[in-house]
């Protein structure tokens, strides 16, 4: 049976929020909260890997309240510069790990995608079970979100990357291997990096346990 590890990067500095964003409350919870539960729902998951920095103690801290079987928090020495240092990171551990195998594959999710529902993840994860590309993303009106699949054949790709690269790069270089999947799950493209977003996925929030 094939294997799928979903990789978080949250070694960021939430400079633009101007508060470490994924300690923020939402409904009760910090950010990060919401996200892991909802992974941590889903039999889909074999392996959670967040990458954080090491003198990031508030939101460690946090973590280690929220520790599972199947999370692991790496703290590298020096502080990933970009989202795709993370990204390497994180799948070198579980290369070193997992041993994975052609078939298995990884999932790419922000740490501050926290509306994301575990009813939302399970539609996602069956829609990648079900599909035979090598790149999935899910998109609502055209615009991809998160989380993103991958084969993992396609990790040995982020680490043959040159410093001016993104993961974006890796998309775009063979458009033939990418799965566009539509949904209406906005949810999915809800992330936070400014005030103005925050006070959006509050609104939202609200709304949805309003509709309950």
């Amino acid at each position: 049976m094939s294997r799928l590890f979903v990789v978080i990067p949250a070694a960021g500095h939430s400079r633009r929020m101007g508060e470490p964003k994924l300690l923020i409350d939402l409904g009760g919870k910090p950010i990060i909260v919401h996200l892991l539960e909802t992974l941590q729902a889903s039999s889909a998951v074999s392996r959670i890997v967040i990458v954080a920095r090491s003198d990031d103690t508030n939101l460690l801290e946090v973590l280690e309240q929220h520790a599972h079987e199947r999370l692991t928090v790496i703290t590298p020495t020096e502080d990933p510069p970009e989202m795709r240092d993370s990204v390497e990171l994180a799948l070198a551990a579980l290369d070193l790990w997992e041993s994975p195998a052609w078939e298995d594959s990884w999932a790419l999710l922000p740490a501050d995608h926290p509306l994301i529902t575990p009813e939302t993840f399970q539609k996602v994860c069956q829609a990648w079970k079900d599909s035979s590309a090598e790149i999935f993303i899910p998109t609502v009106n055209e615009t991809g979100g998160h989380p993103t699949f991958f084969r993992w054949p396609v990790s040995e790709e982020v680490a043959k990357l040159s410093s001016d690269e993104g993961l974006n790069s890796i998309v775009r270089a063979f458009p033939s291997r990418v799965v566009h999947w539509p949904t209406d799950a906005n949810e999915l493209l809800f992330d936070l990096d400014t005030p103005e977003d925050l006070e959006r996925v509050r609104q939202w929030w609200s709304q949805r346990h309003m509709d309950e």
